[in-house]
C-alpha cells in the first residue's frame, strides 16, 4: 500500500528536484558526463527536466514556505532562459550538449542557473520525508 505523505513534504521534494535541475544546468561539465553516461539524451532533456517541476514562470505563483521571495525571484530568470534556449534548440534535430552549450542562451542559462542555485543553497534541500519549517 502507497504511503501517504502531506502536500508540504511533495514541495518539500519538488524544491529538491528544482536544485538538482540547476546544478545540471549551471555546469557544462555535468551537463557533458550526464550525456556520456546516458548518450540517448540530448539537450532536450535539460529543458524538459525543467519543466517537470516548473510549468509555468515561477514569479506568477504566490510563494510558499519552500521557496521564499528571494528564490522564486532567482528563479525568474532561469525560466527566461529555459524559454529562450528551447527555442534556439529547435533548429537542431536532436540537440548534442556541445551544441548546446555553444548558443548564446545555453550560457546565459548556465549563469542563471549558478545564480539561482547559490540563492537555493543558502537553506538547501529539505526532507523527503518530512515537514520542515
Amino acid at each position: 500500500m502507497a504511503q501517504s505523505v502531506s502536500d508540504r513534504v511533495v514541495r518539500q521534494r519538488i524544491r529538491n528536484r528544482i536544485i538538482e535541475d540547476l546544478e545540471l544546468q549551471a555546469s557544462f561539465e555535468l551537463q557533458r558526463d550526464y550525456e556520456a553516461k546516458v548518450p540517448v539524451i540530448s539537450a532536450w532533456e535539460v529543458i524538459e527536466g525543467w519543466h517537470d517541476w516548473i510549468y509555468a514562470d515561477p514569479r506568477l505563483e504566490a510563494p510558499h514556505a519552500v521557496l521564499t521571495l528571494d528564490e522564486v525571484a532567482a528563479l525568474g530568470p532561469v525560466h527566461d532562459c529555459i524559454e529562450a534556449a528551447a527555442i534556439e534548440l529547435r533548429q537542431f534535430a536532436y540537440p548534442t550538449m556541445a551544441q548546446a552549450q555553444g548558443l548564446p542562451t545555453w550560457t546565459s542559462l548556465q549563469g542563471q542557473s549558478a545564480i539561482a542555485l547559490a540563492v537555493l543553497s543558502q537553506r538547501g534541500r529539505m526532507s523527503e520525508d518530512s515537514e520542515e519549517d
